[in-house]
């Protein structure tokens, strides 16, 4: 009898758990608009020495249809209040690609894959900035899709404008040009207004060096290989400087992804390495020498066929 009044409960904390998380992203689809809105004036607005976003808290007031947002910096203080109106959504807007019934009837919409068509999809876990999917074809195609999210999925409110899905896709395309022959996954897709994009997935089986090395398996021909691929990257990137300083000026999401939520964030969390670390990210914004990967770890390559 206890069990089973346990079980009774555990289901019943399962559905509330459930609820409660189908109303939040309900809440984040009808804010979402009116936050990136808000973001993109920032960023026309912003200077080289203007504040890098790490904190958007937002207060709707729905008697009137308006969401009014605190703005905090982090070196400079300043703050930005700003209001926009909420724009209504159609049901495509709210694509969401880790369901698999909205991703296939999307992509049988957009023609990327046949009407009668039913891939197989599998969510895969690790990031917090995009929804990422794994799609599998009957012919044994395989892509891997990924969406950005507004709002990241981290304890605290931290907000960047999905648009930075193109940048990714802008670099997909630079990449296959850069790096060695058939070490760069190829675009196969990409999608602005939906803010994803898809990419050919590394064949099966495949490992991840990461994993690899934490099990104790370190081989002289992997550390190479990375090495390598970075090497050249950064080579081939300082030849094409020109072109790719161009491609690439717009430095506002490495700023807010990259050199504020994690350099100068710690900067004010350890007082002790605070110059330091302030000197380390004006000595990166003042030196632009070559395209750089913005995560590049063992957690991010996969080793295929050696």
């Amino acid at each position: 009898v206890e069990a089973v009044g346990e079980e009774r409960q555990d289901r019943r904390d399962e559905d509330e758990h459930d609820a409660v998380l189908a109303q939040h992203r309900a809440d984040l689809r009808v804010v979402q608009p009116a936050v990136l809105q808000v973001q993109r004036q920032v960023r026309q607005q912003r200077t080289e020495h203007a504040v890098q976003q790490r904190v958007m808290k937002f207060h709707p007031t729905p008697a009137h249809g308006r969401v009014s947002y605190g703005f905090h910096g982090c070196r400079d203080f300043v703050e930005l209040v700003a209001s926009a109106t909420i724009p209504t959504m159609s049901p495509d807007d709210a694509l969401d690609i880790e369901i698999p019934e909205q991703l296939i009837a999307y992509l049988q919409r957009a023609g990327r894959i046949g009407a009668p068509e039913q891939p197989q999809v599998r969510t895969l876990a690790g990031g917090v900035s995009n929804r990422t999917v794994l799609v599998t074809r009957a012919s044994g195609e395989a892509w891997v899709l990924k969406q950005a999210l507004a709002k990241l999925r981290v304890a605290v409110d931290w907000f960047s404008d999905p648009a930075r899905i193109e940048r990714e896709a802008m670099g997909l395309r630079w990449l296959a040009q850069l790096a060695p022959a058939g070490t760069i996954t190829p675009l196969v897709f990409e999608d602005p207004a939906h803010h994803l994009l898809a990419m050919r997935a590394v064949p099966q089986p495949h490992d991840n060096f990461k994993t690899l090395l934490l099990a104790g398996i370190v081989e002289r021909d992997h550390i190479t290989q990375f090495g390598t691929l970075l090497g050249t990257i950064h080579r081939q990137g300082w030849q094409r400087r020109d072109e790719l300083s161009q491609a690439f000026a717009d430095r506002s999401f490495f700023e807010s992804l990259r050199l504020e939520p994690y350099y100068l964030y710690t900067a004010e969390q350890v007082p002790d390495a605070g110059a330091f670390l302030r000197k380390l990210v004006d000595d990166t914004r003042q030196h632009t020498i070559t395209l750089v990967h913005g995560d590049y770890s063992p957690k991010n390559i996969l080793i295929h066929a050696g």
